[in-house]
């Protein structure tokens, strides 16, 4: 299996996991937050199949931003999210998988000589740090609402 073959299969496996999570919850933001990282690992996917075919160009999101809306409307509202503690679990494997990614955005990246594959793979692996920010802060904000603050994470990671 190659690099770009291995990234697809981490891809898929997040978009999956990020849509079982989203069926898994009857909160109308949490759900709206999964769907929205399903979607970008499905797109992360479509770029990285046009990567294999020389055939590519950068797509970028709103997650982050829509994200930020999220926690900030929770937190304005003074309404926790309610989550059992065996999905925090599931959080923390979404951390996992997307650990899995940067690391092998990172790897490609060092790997190529093409500028334009490069800036993409750096790209993408910022997502993945993106959506690494956002279960984290999502875990911090389950654990403690009433102290959550939002993450510097939200502020000193590049918007596209």
């Amino acid at each position: 299996m190659n690099a770009y073959e291995l990234a697809l299969e981490i891809e898929n496996e997040g978009r999956e996991y990020y849509l079982q999570q989203a069926r898994n919850t009857d909160d109308a933001q949490l759900k709206q937050l999964f769907t929205m990282l399903a979607d970008d690992e499905e797109r992360h996917a479509e770029i990285v199949r046009g990567m294999q075919k020389k055939d590519f160009e950068y797509r970028g999101t709103e997650t982050f931003k829509m994200t930020k809306r999220i926690f900030k409307e929770r937190l304005d509202e003074d309404r926790p999210f309610d989550v059992e503690i065996t999905r925090l679990e599931a959080y923390k494997h979404a951390i996992d998988l997307e650990q899995k990614s940067i690391e092998l955005y990172e790897d490609l990246e060092t790997k190529t000589n093409d500028e334009k594959e490069k800036e993409i793979l750096n790209k993408l692996k910022k997502e993945e740090q993106k959506h690494r920010a956002i279960l984290d802060n999502l875990i911090e904000f389950i654990r403690k609402p009433e102290t959550w603050i939002e993450s510097p994470e939200f502020y000193h990671l590049e918007e596209y």
